[in-house]
């Protein structure tokens, strides 16, 4: 949980500052029997959370909640999205969507209901902090044990500042989540910064199918002798040829890479195309 991290990142009247405030919890959508359940464990959990202020009042946005069950083979489980307008956020607003299964087959109980709801609240929070662009913040986290809220972090650090904190994505190149890996990749490739060549190369020998195009995007946008000679060698060697051929894009990347107008440009056009 993160609702600890404003205190130390941005505390005192910095932590007021970044408070949202909210009204009532509305659900626009939900099973009859959750949606009682589901509005209480989140409304407990913001108020709790020293990054929201809830006032219960119709002058204040609502938390908007929809709510569904879910399945994934036997197990079943709950999905919640949550939506607060407020001018603060970077897109006008700020979103959370989380799911938890309930294991071994069984049905959904409180626990996992207020699980969901903590999570929500969780990721609401990662959003607002990574908002301040404040080092601490940021730092803080990258801490969390959510691999969904690490995420959110090396997102905002691949789209902001890559060469700020390219060493902190170092160590998500060995994680055992792929989407972390594919995104560490995607920080180191941005820094275009040649002392990243090595760690990469790593990677890439260990590296899933997914992560391990982004890897070769990055050893693309880096460039160097090594990282040329290796993607020859993948583009050549790969078993796989969606990877071959990904090799193959970034050496030709690498070979005829394009102005820093237009590979400025690809940047901002990506990051226009992500949700």
């Amino acid at each position: 949980m993160l609702c600890a991290l404003l205190a130390a990142a941005c505390g005192g009247a910095a932590g007021r500052s970044v408070a949202v405030d909210v009204g009532r919890v509305v659900v626009r959508s939900a099973p009859d029997r959750l949606e009682a359940p589901v509005a209480e464990a989140v409304r407990g959990h913001l108020e709790r959370s020293p990054l929201f202020t809830v006032s219960g009042s119709s002058d204040d946005p609502p938390v908007e909640l929809a709510v569904r069950e879910v399945a994934d083979g036997a197990e079943r489980g709950i999905r919640i999205a949550a939506v607060i307008a407020d001018p603060k956020a970077p897109s006008g607003r700020w979103e959370a969507t989380v799911e938890v299964l309930a294991t071994g087959g069984r049905a959904l109980e409180g626990a996992d209901l207020d699980a969901a709801a903590a999570r929500v609240v969780a990721v609401l929070e990662a959003r607002r902090l990574l908002a301040t662009g404040r080092r601490e913040a940021v730092g803080r986290v990258l801490t969390s044990d959510d691999p969904e809220i690490v995420g959110l972090a090396l997102d905002w650090i691949r789209d902001h500042q890559p060469k700020d904190y390219a060493d902190a994505a170092v160590p998500y190149l060995a994680s055992d989540h792929p989407n972390l890996v594919r995104r560490a990749a995607e920080i180191l490739g941005r820094t275009q910064d040649p002392a990243y060549v090595s760690v990469l190369l790593d990677a890439a020998q260990r590296a899933p199918e997914g992560p391990r195009r982004a890897v070769y995007e990055a050893l693309g946008r880096i460039g160097g002798d090594r990282a040329e000679r290796f993607l020859e060698l993948a583009a050549e060697h790969e078993a796989s040829a969606e990877l071959a051929e990904a090799a193959r894009r970034a050496l030709d990347g690498l070979r005829h890479p394009v102005g820093a107008g237009a590979s400025a440009r690809l940047d901002v056009g990506m990051r226009r195309g992500h949700r």
